[in-house]
């Protein structure tokens, strides 16, 4: 946490990312705790507006011959997900709407409106770790710093592996978590932790 506005400024800054539009689907990752696969398959439809929601209904993956493929069968049945997001977050979503709704559904597309590879995007963004100031940085990294935010905030191990869509807490507490103790809902959690940086 105490990091993420360093982080923030660096990857805003980051002349590599910003070309490629890969900030603000970070940005998303971590308020989401999604996958990268999942955030770059988010389309336009899988957003609920009103209620503040995103629903991961699909994976982009490379399909010999194909190339990138949206697949509508994420990881495991509990991948299958509503996230509630901070307004924050669905402000940004609805910007990148306005922005893009004339060429593609996808909210994260490369910057030639194509499907989004996880692979290349996480390729990026190791080339970019050390000028981030970040040598170890992964996209899980983005997921882990979800689980804490929300583990410091005091929700259960249950919520937050349903959040990040976990089949067994276990995995949760033992991958993510340091501590577990009773809780909030995570979005307003992440509301309230991540004001003034999104």
């Amino acid at each position: 946490m105490e990091e993420l506005p360093r982080f923030l400024e660096r990857l805003r800054a980051d002349p590599k990312l910003v070309a490629a539009d890969t900030v603000e689907l970070v940005e998303f990752m971590l308020v989401s705790g999604w996958r990268i696969a999942e955030a770059c398959a988010l389309d336009m439809d899988a957003v609920n507006w009103r209620d503040q929601t995103v629903a991961v209904e699909a994976i982009n993956i490379r399909v010999k011959g194909r190339g990138i493929v949206r697949q509508e069968f994420p990881k495991t049945e509990k991948s299958w997900r509503v996230t509630p997001l901070p307004a924050s977050a669905i402000a940004m979503l609805a910007r990148r709407r306005d922005r893009l709704s004339e060429f593609t559904t996808v909210l994260f597309p490369t910057v030639q409106m194509k499907l989004r590879d996880p692979s290349n995007t996480q390729r990026e963004i190791r080339e970019s770790r050390d000028n981030l100031g970040y040598p170890e940085l992964s996209t899980h990294s983005f997921r882990k710093t979800v689980a804490t935010i929300l583990d410091r905030a005091g929700l259960s191990a249950t919520e937050i592996a349903d959040y990040l869509g976990h089949e067994d807490p276990s995995l949760t507490m033992g991958t993510y978590m340091n501590t577990l103790k009773g809780g909030t809902k995570p979005a307003m959690v992440l509301q309230e932790q991540l004001k003034g940086l999104f």
